[in-house]
This record gives structure tokens, C-alpha cells and sequence, in this order.
């Protein structure tokens, strides 16, 4: 992140909605022809630029011989008090539309590679906005603990809105199947 080094993300998934199949059909992998998952989340953050509350919300479609695509809204609001200047409100709304591609790995191993167009402002950071572009890729295993289906998954990814708006990360996430249907990620 531009402007100085990345602070702690705290970050809590309140709800993941997912029709779950087996093996798993997140992250590295893409949802089988016709089905689509849908995950919405809620959290907190602190970084260089104060404290935020942000929701996520992401829904990605499948779609023959391991293609699938995704969309995915980002909005975020920093309240008084979070660092900005004047003690003002700053709310965001952005998206991420891509495209992904995954290749099996055996029967519970995935790796996959994705591209999206980034529009709308960016939650980065304050100078970030306008059209860009992410590269991501992923590695997924997924796992059967006292009859619940669940996954691990880590993903990097690059970043870009222009000069002085590029973004490097890793992400690793991990779910698994609370009742029919449902998961905790």
C-alpha cells in the first residue's frame, strides 16, 4: 500500500452463505456449471488511514471446463474520529468483475488463476480511484472433520490503479460447513 506501511486488519466474517458441494467450491476452486455462491461479510479495520467498518459482498458463477466468473462490492465508511482530516465522513463503494480459471489437483486440490477489472473507488486507500485491474492466484485443499465439509485456501494477488496505487497481498482463508448449506469462513 502506498503511504507508508499496511496496519493490522481485524477481521471478522459474520456470514457466509454458500451452497456447499464436495468437495469445496471456494477460492481456488470455481463453482460446477450453472451453480453460484454467494459470501457476505462484515468487519473492521485499522491501518494507516484510521479505523473503518466495511462490508463485502461476492457472488461467482460456474461455468463449463473450469471457467467460472465473479463479482464482488466493496463499500467502507471511516466515522469521525478515525484520522481524517476535520473529523469528516468517508464512505466508498468499488467492485471487482473477473474471470477465473481453475485446474484440479486431485480429488481435493485445486489451483487457480484469476483476472478482474477494478471500478468505482478504491477501499486501499484515500487516492486511489478509478479503473485498474488485480491478477490473483490460488491454491486450495479441502478436508472432511466430523462429518463437515471444510477448506483451506491462500491466495496472492497484485493490485493497480495507476502509479502510486499498486497493491501486493496474501490471504489465507479457511471454512468449514456449520449446517446444511451454511459455512463459517
Amino acid at each position: 500500500m502506498s503511504g507508508g506501511t499496511a496496519g493490522f486488519r481485524w477481521l471478522a466474517t459474520i456470514v457466509g452463505v454458500a451452497p456447499v458441494t464436495q468437495p469445496a467450491v471456494a477460492g481456488a476452486w470455481t463453482q460446477a456449471p450453472g451453480d453460484q455462491q454467494w459470501i457476505a461479510s462484515i468487519s473492521r479495520e485499522e491501518n494507516d488511514f484510521g479505523e473503518a467498518w466495511r462490508a463485502d459482498d461476492l457472488v461467482a458463477f460456474g461455468f463449463a471446463g473450469g471457467w467460472g466468473a465473479n463479482l464482488k462490492v466493496e463499500s467502507e465508511l471511516r466515522t469521525p474520529g478515525s484520522g481524517l482530516p476535520g473529523g469528516d465522513v468517508d464512505d466508498r463503494l468499488g467492485f471487482h468483475a473477473g474471470v477465473q480459471k481453475s485446474f484440479a489437483l486431485g480429488e481435493r486440490a485445486s489451483f487457480s488463476v484469476m483476472a478482474s477489472y477494478l471500478g468505482g473507488e478504491s477501499i486501499d486507500g484515500p487516492d486511489c480511484e478509478g479503473g485498474g485491474y488485480e491478477m490473483r492466484a490460488a491454491l486450495g485443499t479441502s478436508f472432511a472433520l466430523g462429518g463437515r465439509e471444510g477448506f483451506v485456501n491462500v491466495e496472492t494477488a497484485t493490485r493497480s490503479r495507476g502509479a502510486g496505487c499498486d497493491r501486493r497481498a496474501w490471504e489465507v482463508a479457511a471454512g468449514i460447513e456449520v449446517a446444511p448449506k451454511w459455512q463459517v469462513i
